[in-house]
């Protein structure tokens, strides 16, 4: 086998390793935060993290915490079967960008993404 051919496939296994264990993390990440919606909810009231008019309005806080924690849990299981692997890592990036400051674990998760990019 070429030195070409085998660092293609170095390249490759370590593209699957990362895909396997960042959606592995958000699907943990999103699971948590589906089992216990409400202290996701007042984390994200606490952090600061949303714009002033929609600080007021509980009922849109649980819609949007309960849509981050399911499209966490998509992201996750389209990462793990391989499904748009590119797109979905920036989707992924760009959700844990958006708010970074909710979890510690997505700081790792992040780190992850921007290693298989």
């Amino acid at each position: 086998m070429s030195q070409g051919m085998s660092t293609v496939l170095a390249r490759a296994e370590l593209r699957l390793f990362w895909r396997l264990v960042i959606g592995v993390l958000l699907l943990l990440t999103g699971s948590q935060k589906l089992r216990d919606l409400s202290a996701f909810r007042e984390g994200l009231r606490a952090y600061q993290v949303l714009p002033a008019w929609l600080e007021t309005r509980k009922s849109l806080i649980g819609l949007l915490a309960l849509t981050i924690a399911l499209a966490e849990c998509c992201l996750a299981l389209l990462l793990l079967a391989g499904v748009w692997s590119m797109p979905v890592s920036c989707s992924a990036a760009g959700l844990l960008l958006l708010f970074s400051p909710i979890s510690s674990v997505d700081a790792v998760i992040l780190a992850a993404i921007v290693a298989v990019l």
